[in-house]
């Protein structure tokens, strides 16, 4: 993000046009509603608590969308994950075509990555 710059300033550019919000598959608007509600009721820690973890020493693959923000909003973030977060990290995969939620946006992609890294694992730890 830029100094001086609040997140929705920072992502403002890149947010899609009223077209591409209609022409949307993947999420509705209700679907969208019953994630606002549940956020305005519990607050969004639950979400974020998962990244309060220092070290994970277990095979690990990180997956986002290559238009996902957040994977570039901390220059170098990515690398300290591969050293420091995940010390057993096979790789990291940026998939075409997804952003945040690539479960919704590219499931068959994220599927067949998801379905690779779990055999690979399997074969090693077979031996």
């Amino acid at each position: 993000m830029e100094i001086g710059k609040t997140m929705p300033e920072t992502v403002a550019p890149f947010e899609p046009s009223a077209a591409e919000v209609q022409a949307c598959k993947w999420l509705t608007e209700s679907e969208v509603g019953v994630y606002a509600e549940e956020y305005d009721r519990t607050g969004f820690q639950g979400a974020l608590q998962a990244y309060r973890v220092v070290s994970f020493d277990v095979p690990s693959l990180f997956i986002g969308g290559k238009s996902d923000w957040g994977t570039y909003s901390a220059p170098g973030a990515l690398d300290l994950m591969r050293t420091k977060a995940a010390t057993r990290m096979a790789g990291i995969e940026l998939i075409d075509g997804a952003g945040h939620w690539i479960q919704k946006e590219q499931p068959v992609r994220l599927s067949t990555l998801l379905l690779a890294f779990t055999k690979e694992v399997g074969d090693i730890n077979s031996h």
